[in-house]
């Protein structure tokens, strides 16, 4: 009876060492370029190594098609000849990143980055008049999440996200 006893209180031990098996979440360019803001001096990935971490993290994701309501805040686009190279845009996540608080500034359609086959611009709907404006390092955060969103299998991405009322973001290529 005292081994059987024992094993149970053995066994019953283990439990908390069990439940606290860490579970391992996706790799999210979004949550990495979080991480960069909220430490700039902190050791984070490359842009190379980022891009690599999602594209392992994602093998085998197709482009996806998104639902009418999230049409409506941004998604992805097909246009053929749009398609910008997703460690290029990776890059430019991570300068606008680091420019930390500058204001992003856009008027119809303004380039706040281009690297390689990578791009992100601000594009503000409306009269030629019209103006938007927002931190670099917002710019940067709705930029991984179009890439989490619309990244292809392929390595290529585009897409866009509403940022206010007459601005959106997008990733294409140059």
């Amino acid at each position: 009876m005292a081994k059987f006893a024992f094993s149970i209180a053995a066994a019953l031990a283990l439990i908390p060492a069990i439940c606290a098996v860490p579970t391992s979440e996706p790799f999210s360019i979004e949550k990495w370029v979080k991480d960069i803001i909220s430490d700039p001096a902190g050791h984070h990935l490359s842009p190379e190594e980022a891009a690599a971490a999602f594209k392992a993290n994602s093998a085998g994701l197709k482009f996806r098609e998104v639902d009418t309501l999230e049409k409506r805040d941004g998604g992805c686009n097909n246009h053929p000849t749009n398609w910008a190279y997703s460690p290029d845009a990776v890059w430019c996540i991570q300068n606008l990143a680091a420019k930390g608080s500058t204001a992003c500034e856009a008027n119809t359609l303004t380039i706040f980055c281009t690297h390689g086959r990578g791009q992100i611009a601000g594009v503000v709907r409306g009269s030629p008049n019209n103006y938007g404006s927002t931190s670099c390092q917002h710019v940067a955060e709705i930029a991984g999440k179009i890439l989490d969103r619309c990244w292809r299998s392929d390595n290529m991405v585009q897409g866009w996200e509403t940022v206010s009322n007459t601005m959106q973001i997008h990733v294409l290529s140059p």
